[in-house]
């Protein structure tokens, strides 16, 4: 069962030694499973996540099948299951290995937030983590490394553990260290980690959230589907319409009128080639060529105009000196219930009067 493997640096060369137990020559492996974790020669962690995402679908997959017939099932009884079910697989050991970036990691999660909304693989990932509330998977980990900080600091120096902690401190390069170090600077706790001082976790994981805010808001500016959506969102955080019991075809339409991929002339346009400003509404006068975007399917398009003012009178009854933009934040920030019944009403009425 003994094998040999040779842990070194990307650009060094694996050793020729040839090892031996007894007469017997030890085989050299370039990966090695220990305690559920996969090290690999070259200390590259991608081959563990592969692993452990492999094995997180699957539990996804078991969860999925079983609430999928279940209409009233609601999002914070599947938040608890995915936190239970599958982050638990996730997570293991990410005390040692989480600080990078794991894309692999991340689609399960990508995967989960999309079945819940009720949106396809092409729905922009931030627009999901805004509206659920669910961090990438990389934060998470960072708290779970300082936790284990918390644990190595408090530990007596006559530890093996922390003695092998002081001397990988002392280097702080390319090593667990640096990486806690990276981590502190990034949220503003620098003092922490030069004064080996227990971090509150309380206060790291609000920094945390605050500073990927700052970069969730740097990268909805990037997104061109997003061009609505940042009109009305902010900040990233649970949104009311996800805690409601909806029915999963208001709530599917509502997160795709939110992320921006229902499929009016603005999205479906672009299949094409075709310029922005040239994708019009083709339901509303050849004399006034509108571009068929989420504020006019809302607010202006005289298609649904009856179904605004007899179906939902109390909705639309506002002050109708506001611009269709702040119309729009209006209806999606005060009445998500009413408003996903009426995108779902104009939309099939949108589709009866293109198709049939």
């Amino acid at each position: 069962k003994s094998k040999c493997i040779h842990f070194r640096s990307t650009n060094t060369q694996r050793s020729q030694f040839v090892f031996h137990i007894g007469e017997s020559k030890l085989e050299t492996i370039d990966k090695y499973k220990y305690l559920g974790i996969i090290f690999h020669e070259k200390l590259n962690f991608s081959y563990n996540c592969d692993a452990l995402s492999k094995a997180a679908g699957r539990a996804l997959g078991g969860i999925i099948s079983k609430v999928h017939g279940l209409k009233d099932f609601g999002f914070k009884s599947y938040e608890k299951l995915y936190n239970a079910c599958v982050t638990s697989i996730l997570d293991y050991c990410v005390s040692a290995w989480g600080f990078k970036n794991y894309q692999k990691i991340d689609n399960v999660q990508h995967r989960a937030m999309r079945y819940f909304l009720g949106v396809h693989r092409f729905t922009p990932v931030l627009a999901m983590t805004g509206d659920t509330g669910w961090l990438p998977s990389v934060y998470r980990r960072w708290g779970c490394m300082l936790r284990m900080w918390n644990r190595i600091i408090q530990m007596d120096d006559t530890r093996i553990t922390r003695q092998v902690f002081n001397m990988d401190y002392q280097k702080c390069f390319r090593n667990w260290s640096s990486e806690i170090k990276s981590i502190m600077d990034t949220i503003g706790c620098s003092n922490t980690f030069n004064n080996k001082t227990v971090i509150s976790l309380t206060d790291a994981n609000r920094r945390i959230r605050e500073y990927y805010n700052g970069v969730w808001r740097a990268d909805i500016e990037r997104v061109p589907k997003l061009r609505t959506y940042k009109t009305f969102k902010t900040q990233v955080g649970c949104e009311d319409y996800i805690q409601l019991n909806l029915q999963k075809s208001e709530r599917s339409i509502l997160s795709q009128f939110r992320a921006g991929i229902l499929p009016l002339r603005i999205e479906t346009g672009r299949y094409v080639g075709e310029p922005a400003e040239q994708r019009h509404c083709t339901l509303c006068k050849p004399d006034v060529p509108r571009v068929e975007n989420e504020q006019h399917f809302l607010c202006e398009c005289e298609r649904y105009s009856e179904l605004r003012s007899n179906t939902y009178r109390d909705l639309f009854n506002f002050d109708q000196n506001l611009s269709s933009e702040e119309q729009l934040k209006y209806l999606i920030r005060s009445n998500p219930r009413q408003l996903s019944k009426f995108l779902l009403c104009a939309f099939r009425l949108r589709r009866t009067t293109l198709y049939v």
